[in-house]
């Protein structure tokens, strides 16, 4: 009976060890009251109060072996940093955990596959055209989560990067793009804040699209849920060949053009380029499509109080616009140049009620021309 019971009282005092155990050592090796995110191999953490962390966000990053997560404690790092793992890579606070470079070259590049960076605040890349907060090339599954990019003169460049993600940051205040998508496939952006970035007679803020290769590419792209503001030039730029790009449910308000679709010779053909459900409030021209013929479809959008005009087309051929709002634009559309679009059941809040809705244009050499919404309808849609 006696052996019984001190059988169980042993029993008692290992779980009790094993359970204060489990509760301190984590909290002395972490330091953190944040919820971190999912372990991926090995924990190497930079700052903080814990025994053997690292001081340098770099000096942690060479130690990784692929599937390991770097953890970085609040503070301001002045680093370059250069990935050459696949890793997490993640941040205490995305508004207290700061990668500055201080202004020298890129703040942040990789051309590894499987990097997944979240919860930081990325500045103070160097001064030329070519530097970035963050340049990814040459890989696929790069993830970006919760970040602020803010006091760049680019804030992200990618080039030859498929299967990937940007959402829930913030990007702020840089000087060039916001970002440079260059010959990209299965991108999603979503969730993002993108406003005042560019800068007269630099360069436009937008997200900035185009594919220069001479071979076929199916770019997969889709922007969604998004708001933009006060980007110098446009929002989203669409540049030469490029296909497959799904804007929708964006809000795109206080830019020089709300959307803009320029192919780089007379009469490009674009392929599935829809641009839907968006809110394309107060900028001079809410969409601008230029040089392109047939692939481009603009529905369901809330397209209003634009100062200059809601759509403008010149010599853009074979475009669709149907179901949209157009409320309260100076000239709700107009076109130069441009032939065999087709304007189907969208709503002009200046429409008579009574025979087509008309859009005013010209041909060449200034020629009036006309086209015509023939089926307009009679009350806004609820987009």
């Amino acid at each position: 009976m006696a052996k019984g019971l001190l059988g169980r009282k042993g029993l008692v005092i290992g779980i009790i060890f094993l359970f204060v155990e489990t509760c301190i050592i984590p909290t002395i090796a972490q330091n953190t009251e944040k919820t971190l995110p999912s372990s991926r191999g090995n924990w190497l953490y930079v700052g903080g109060n814990g025994p053997g962390n690292y001081t340098k966000i770099q000096d942690a990053i060479n130690d990784t072996v692929d599937g390991d997560t770097v953890f970085v404690f609040h503070g301001t790092y002045y680093e370059n940093i250069m990935i050459g793992k696949s890793i997490l890579l993640t941040g205490e606070n995305p508004k207290t955990t700061i990668i500055n470079g201080n202004q020298v070259g890129t703040v942040i590049e990789t051309q590894k596959s499987s990097v997944h960076i979240s919860n930081f605040t990325v500045g103070g890349s160097g001064l030329s055209a070519w530097d970035q907060a963050i340049y990814v090339s040459f890989a696929k599954d790069f993830h970006l989560a919760y970040c602020i990019i803010t006091g760049n003169v680019g804030g992200i460049r990618l080039k030859y990067v498929t299967d990937s993600k940007i959402e829930q940051c913030e990007i702020k205040n840089n000087s060039w793009c916001s970002m440079v998508i260059f010959t990209v496939k299965n991108l999603t952006i979503s969730n993002c804040t993108i406003q005042n970035n560019g800068s007269p007679g630099g360069h436009g803020g937008q997200i900035d699209i185009s594919n220069q290769e001479w071979y076929d590419w199916d770019s997969d792209i889709k922007i969604q849920y998004c708001t933009f503001s006060n980007n110098y030039f446009s929002s989203i730029h669409l540049g030469s060949h490029i296909k497959d790009i799904e804007i929708s449910h964006n809000n795109i308000s206080y830019h020089n053009y709300g959307i803009s679709v320029w192919g780089t010779h007379f009469l490009q053909t674009f392929h599935k380029i829809i641009i839907k459900d968006n809110s394309i409030l107060d900028n001079v021209i809410g969409i601008y499509l230029q040089d392109c013929k047939f692939g481009v479809l603009i529905e369901q959008n809330n397209i209003s109080t634009n100062t200059e005009k809601g759509i403008y087309l010149l010599r853009a051929n074979y475009m669709i616009i149907q179901n949209n709002n157009f409320i309260g634009n100076m000239i709700q559309a107009s076109f130069s140049n441009s032939l065999y679009n087709k304007w189907s059941q969208n709503y002009w809040d200046d429409w008579a009620g009574s025979n087509p809705y008309k859009i005013s244009g010209s041909l060449m050499l200034k020629i009036p021309w006309f086209q015509f919404d023939r089926s307009p309808v009679q009350e806004p849609y609820d987009n």
